[in-house]
This record gives structure tokens, sequence and C-alpha cells, in this order.
């Protein structure tokens, strides 16, 4: 583009003042690359938010349909087998079971939507590739059990609490819609968030600590030994 508005400005330079139109054409060559640097930064910014987007969104749909598969079929083999189960036992081991299963897709997902994030890498790709080649794919599962202490208490304060705060409201003679479903969850899940922050801090830090830990062995170098100049002479 800049090519051709200078062509132009040649072309325009036959007639009496040449150098006018030339420096109008530089000027308007300037314009329209910094116009296209400005929307080419724009690009890349609104890229990066939405950095490991991808795998996330891959990972999804599977995850999501294992949690409800996994819960679920748990609470249908204990209403058939053992329909005397207490309540409490009905209500939170279906809820862990189906966290496990979900964790179990999502933490390598996570892992590697991380590390796009962190810009460490380009893309999913390279992310998963480095890894394989690194520590070997059996790590992408390293933090499972810190994903689980933080999920498995943040998910059982949630269901249940929106199952005592939907009864609560229905009993109430409140009208049971979607608003009304909408604010009770958004209701529970501030209310999990807040109990489980500390867990989550300190799951954070602990992937930071493994993060550091790695990092420095990584890039840790042994001295080179001195060679006397002597020897490499002689050899």
């Amino acid at each position: 583009t800049r090519a051709q508005i200078k062509k132009k400005g040649v072309e325009i330079d036959d007639g009496d003042d040449g150098d006018g139109d030339i420096e109008c054409a530089n000027s308007l060559c300037e314009g329209v690359e910094e116009s296209a640097l400005v929307d080419l930064d724009k690009i890349k910014e609104f890229k990066e938010l939405y950095a490991g987007f991808p795998v996330v969104l891959a990972s999804s749909i599977p995850q999501g349909a294992v949690f409800f598969l996994a819960k679920g079929g748990l609470l249908e083999a204990i209403a058939r087998i053992a329909p005397d189960t207490p309540t409490w036992a009905t209500s939170i081991v279906p809820i862990v079971l189906g966290t496990m299963a979900y964790w179990v897709i999502r933490t390598p997902a996570e892992v590697i939507k991380t590390k796009v994030q962190a810009a460490e890498f380009l893309d999913a790709k390279s992310a998963f590739d480095s890894i394989r080649d690194s520590t070997g794919v059996p790590s992408l599962w390293k933090f499972y059990s810190v994903m689980l202490s933080l999920d498995v208490p943040f998910q059982v304060i949630n269901f249940i609490l929106f199952g005592i705060l939907s009864d609560f409201v229905a009993s109430a003679g409140v009208d049971q819609n979607i608003l009304t479903r909408l604010g009770v969850g958004i209701g529970c899940g501030m209310f999990a968030a807040a109990l489980t922050c500390p867990l989550d801090v300190v799951k954070t830090r602990i992937q930071t600590k493994s993060k550091a830990a790695v990092a420095e062995s990584t890039t840790s170098v042994v001295a080179p030994v001195p060679v006397d100049a002597r020897i490499v002479a002689a050899g």
C-alpha cells in the first residue's frame, strides 16, 4: 500500500507543483502506516485477552459431560442399590466423584492454558510439545490433587447451599423462574468462592513454587573448567 501511494505521488509529480504533492503523499503514507500499526496492536491485545481459549473451549464439552454423567450415574446407582443412604452422603459423594472426573480432563487443559496465557508459548500445540519433550505427558496431571483440594470444597459448598436456598425460596412463596435461580446461583457461588479463597491462594503458591523450582533447575549452568592453554597447544 505504501509503495502504491508513493508511486501515485511520483505520477502526480508531473504537474506544476510536484514537490507539494510528494510531501502530501508521504504524509498520507505515514498516516496510513501509523493507523495500520495501531490496528495491529489492538488486534494483538485482543488476541492476548483470549490466549489459551481454544484449549479451554475444546475441553469444556467433555469435562462438563463427564461431571454430570458421573454425578448423575452415582445418584441413580445409590437410589437403586442403597436407597436408605443418608441424605448428606447422597448430596456430597456424587459431587466429589463428579469433580474428580471433571478434573481428569480439566487439569491438563488448565496447565497448557496457563502456559499460553503467561506468554511462555505462542499456542497450545507448542506448549504441549514442550511439556511432552521435557517432563513427559503424565506431568500434565502433576497438579491434579492440588486442583481437587480447591474445587471439591467449592463445589460441595456451592451445590449444597444452592439446594438449601432454592428450597427456602420456594417455601417462602417466591416464584421459581430463571431470574430467581440465577440470583440464588450467583449468591451461592460468591459465598463458596469467599470461603475457599484461602485454598486458592495455597494452590497458586504451590504452582508458582514448583514453576520457580523448575525454572531454576533448567537455567542453572555449570561453570566451565579452566583449560590451560599449554595443554591445548600440546594436544
